[in-house]
């Protein structure tokens, strides 16, 4: 796409078709920041670039009502020293209009496809407002794409801050059809979008005529009215409903004093509630919009803190596909990964899920057989079996107490819903509801669940295990992951979506899955060991008792094959060296 120049800040619009060009200050001479446009999934995205720095990039994105312009005096400073990129959110500024209801999701969609197509790598988002909540939402649904977010005044609807009588009387007018379309209009004529700008500076003379076309420009197009009252009538969806903790990237709350329209107690709100790890930092004199207000101030406090993010923050060396194709290449083609001893795979799968919980394989083999020897390698013999006799058969493994009650109550009820055949629950669709059933019984939790659905069941659901944690933790494929501390779910659906390219490319994913958890198991087994990781080799041995061809290449001696691409490796490769020559 080429390059554009914007109108001057007070030149007067021009209509291209159906679209009302911006009216702003867009000097790609002088600055380096150039207009662009994309295509997505919803229409055209409008952008601004400035590309010429080396630092980590920036991606800047508006609140209710705004456009890129609002960020023409802060945007040049940042781009001194980082890359940034600021774009319209559909519905707003000269994007296209959505014409499906506006969402976080939506939203969230179309700031990750930019960083995608053009930034090209995780981004810095610093989110204003209603931009905020979406940065959240696209560090919750697009992990490895944030590397960290800045809150700006951001819309977090702390529960003990209700809308005033008034609020709740207009956006209920909002709601009423064809009485809302015509207040819409009424909002946003040039008064009323002078009006909305005075609420939010506390400085009212920055609110130059200007600044009042700029915003009122987008309103001009046929639909602008309408588009800004599909978002108002959302309005309910659109702050904050995430989990405390589920957002794991570095996390800043920026201020200013005195915002009248959200008062500067809700960020230490927004922070208890949502990001109790935050930084917060407060600029005076100024209002909702501080970093327009005061754009120096704005950078003397975000560009160190971000600088520090950076600087504990790598570049991901490789992609989860690449791993995979290492190890792989290392292993071999996958050998018999779940050694069966009886005639009923799916149980004994299924048993096998509970009982490797905390335990080495090798010990579950061996309490499996005795299962055998004792003829209770069956649903019906272990539904009716005494849970004395059960649980001294399992002592070989960890917790074997707690996992005979629990095996015979699935036992029992394999027979009461099933009649014993654990192919038929299996073999239920749709996944997830499969899945619920599962958590349901004892004993299974989503780690446990997951590997049931995978091995047992032929569901193409990625098992995420401690191995799989501290590998990709160590290895670190995606800097803004915390690989450790992020829920189940979120590390799951991170893998999975990942790998989507390798399963589009041919590879099924049922088969990917179960072998690359086999090949993390091996990697993290042989190599990269919880202590004293083996970087340099040999691997460690590991004698398994009935699976055959697992040790066909102990007698390699070339060391981790992802040593040359771990960041743990690279950052600590002085003690792994003198770790080595101890063992």
């Amino acid at each position: 796409m080429g390059r554009s120049r914007s109108p001057r800040m007070g030149e007067p619009t021009s209509r291209k078709g159906n679209i009302v060009s911006a009216t702003a200050t867009t000097p790609t001479t002088s600055t380096g920041i150039a207009e662009r446009w994309l295509s997505g999934t919803h229409g055209k995205t409008r952008y601004w670039a400035a590309e010429h720095a080396d630092g980590v990039p920036l991606v800047l994105l508006h609140g209710y009502g705004g456009l890129i312009e609002h960020w023409q005096r802060l945007m040049p400073l940042l781009a001194e020293q980082h890359p940034v990129y600021a774009l319209d959110l559909h519905n707003f500024g000269y994007s296209s209009v959505l014409t499906v209801t506006p969402s976080k999701d939506i939203w969230a969609a179309q700031v990750a496809h930019l960083i995608r197509a053009v930034v090209q790598q995780p981004a810095v988002i610093i989110g204003h407002s209603l931009g905020g909540a979406i940065a959240a939402q696209l560090a919750h649904n697009e992990p490895s794409l944030v590397r960290a977010l800045v809150l700006v005044n951001s819309v977090g609807n702390p529960p003990d801050h209700a809308p005033s009588l008034v609020e709740r009387a207009l956006f209920g007018v909002l709601q009423v059809p064809g009485l809302g379309e015509l207040l819409a209009r009424t909002m946003t004529t040039t008064a009323g979008v002078r009006y909305n700008l005075e609420l939010s500076y506390h400085d009212k003379s920055q609110i130059t005529p200007e600044m009042v076309e700029t915003f009122a420009g987008p309103l001009r197009r046929p639909n602008g009215p309408d588009a800004y009252l599909a978002v108002t009538r959302t309005f309910s969806s659109l702050p904050l409903d995430l989990d405390e903790g589920c957002i794991t990237q570095p996390i800043m709350i920026v201020w200013g004093e005195q915002d009248h329209a959200m008062p500067a107690t809700l960020a230490t709100r927004l922070k208890e509630r949502f990001f109790p790890d935050a930084d917060i930092r407060y600029i005076p004199e100024s209002g909702h919009c501080c970093f327009d207000e005061r754009p120096a101030a704005f950078t003397e406090i975000v560009l160190p803190w971000i600088e520090r993010q950076y600087a504990v923050t790598p570049m991901p060396p490789i992609t989860l596909a690449a791993i995979y194709r290492t190890l792989a290449a290392h292993f071999g083609p996958p050998h018999e990964w779940w050694p069966i001893f009886g005639d009923d795979p799916a149980f004994e799968q299924i048993l096998g899920a509970v009982l490797v919980q905390q335990t080495r394989w090798e010990a579950v083999e061996q309490a499996i057989l005795r299962l055998q020897q004792a003829g209770l390698l069956a649903p019906a013999a272990l539904a009716r079996a005494d849970a004395e006799q059960v649980a001294l058969l399992l002592r070989p493994v960890a917790f074997y107490r707690q996992k005979a009650p629990g095996s015979i109550a699935i036992s029992a009820y394999l027979c009461e819903r099933y009649g014993g055949d654990a192919h038929t629950l299996l073999a239920q669709q749709p996944t997830a509801d499969l899945r619920r059933e599962l958590l349901a019984l004892p004993r299974i939790g989503n780690e446990t669940a997951d590997v049931i659905l995978l091995y047992a069941g032929g569901h193409a659901v990625f098992v995420v295990d401690d191995y799989t944690r501290r590998l990709m933790g160590r290895v670190n494929p995606a800097p803004a992951f915390n690989w450790e501390k992020a829920k189940y779910d979120y590390v799951r659906d991170h893998i999975e979506r990942e790998l989507a390219p390798l399963v589009e490319a041919g590879s099924a994913a049922i088969t990917l899955y179960a072998d690359y958890h086999a090949l993390i198991n091996e990697q993290c087994v042989r190599y990269c060991t919880a202590t004293r990781p083996r970087c340099d080799g040999p691997p460690a041995r590991r004698v398994y008792s009935l699976q055959e061809g697992r040790n066909s290449y102990l007698d390699r001696h070339d060391g981790c094959p992802l040593r040359d691409v771990c960041a743990w490796y690279q950052a600590r490769g002085a003690e792994a060296h003198s770790a080595q020559r101890k063992i």
